[in-house]
């Protein structure tokens, strides 16, 4: 245990006094024994600091904002105070495997120089259902990645060299930063996975997940999508796509300006694609439209609340 590399876990945390100790105790649960842990608080306004500071273990870590900037800012703080040769992430209210970090640092240990990341599959708990996600992606899997989201989540560890190559998590994303990174990274490293489960993820109730995120979500895409334009335009095929996506949000927003603007485009990047003709047509019967898409989303919701 004592030959393990340095590894830096970092936690960013808002207002999560009642879970975050589950999180550090499956910290302190792993096999791997040599870690530090930064827990970056955003400002909290519960009792998040004397839960933290409550762990009698000197690898654990207390950094706070003094104002609160969001969940990226505090991976970033986390980063540049950390130490480790390697880094991982672990949410507040999520929970490690005890065998998370042996699994997936053995896989850096046998691999060659371009390794930047290894991720794993993951067990997703929301409204008492459990879901499994197996990863499927090892090597230089850049251009399959951009083809579209890729449910990731920040799972993975990281070489402290692929993430100073990439300069960490782009602030300006209230959402999908995880995917962005991975992206950017994925430019210039290989990927691996462990093909088991080493996280449970825990996540609120799927309505109250979708509604309270919508909005930042289609900020996000749209960031990204003209973060990651030139790229996108080395293929006509993926560019439509991506601009379809931000069309589909914009219409759950309510956007449908924006909903006409992006489905036309993914048209002239990409002409053969019948739900894009039929998003642009209905944006021209303004009244059929909004009252047929308002209906659709309360289907959006109810599907999405009982599937799984």
């Amino acid at each position: 245990m004592n030959n393990d590399p340095l590894v830096s876990i970092i936690t960013p945390t808002f207002n999560r006094a009642h879970l975050i100790s589950r999180a550090i105790r499956s910290v302190q649960a792993q096999t791997c024994q040599n870690w530090e842990l930064w827990v970056v608080d955003d400002q909290s306004t519960d009792d998040t600091e004397r839960v933290v500071k409550s762990f009698n273990d000197q690898r654990i870590n207390y950094l706070r904002h003094e104002t609160n900037r969001g969940a990226s800012a505090a991976r970033n703080t986390g980063i540049k105070a950390s130490r480790g040769k390697y880094v991982a992430f672990l949410d507040s209210d999520d929970e490690w495997i005890p065998s998370k970090l042996e699994s997936q640092l053995a896989l850096f240990q046998t691999a060659s120089t371009k390794l930047g990341l290894v991720y794993s599959a993951f067990v997703r708990i929301q409204d008492d259902h459990k879901t499994l996600w197996q990863p499927s992606l090892r090597g230089f899997i850049y251009d399959e990645i951009i083809q579209d989201i890729f449910d990731l989540g920040i799972l993975f560890v990281v070489t402290r060299e692929a993430l100073d190559f990439a300069s960490g998590f782009d602030e300006a994303l209230p959402a999908l930063e995880d995917y962005d990174l991975f992206l950017r990274i994925s430019q210039n490293y290989e990927a691996d996975f462990v093909d088991e489960v080493t996280v449970i993820v825990h996540q609120a109730s799927r309505e109250d997940r979708l509604s309270n995120n919508l909005q930042r979500e289609t900020l996000s895409f749209e960031l990204l999508l003209h973060k990651h334009l030139s790229e996108l335009e080395r293929n006509r095929r993926t560019l439509a796509r991506w601009l379809a996506k931000a069309g589909g949000l914009c219409c759950l927003c309510g956007e449908f300006k924006k909903e006409r603007f992006y489905y036309t485009q993914s048209l002239k990047a990409w002409p053969f694609q019948l739900k894009p003709l039929l998003h642009v047509f209905l944006t021209y019967l303004p009244g059929f439209h909004e009252a047929f898409f308002a209906f659709w989303r309360k289907v959006y919701w109810r599907l999405h609340k009982t599937k799984l």
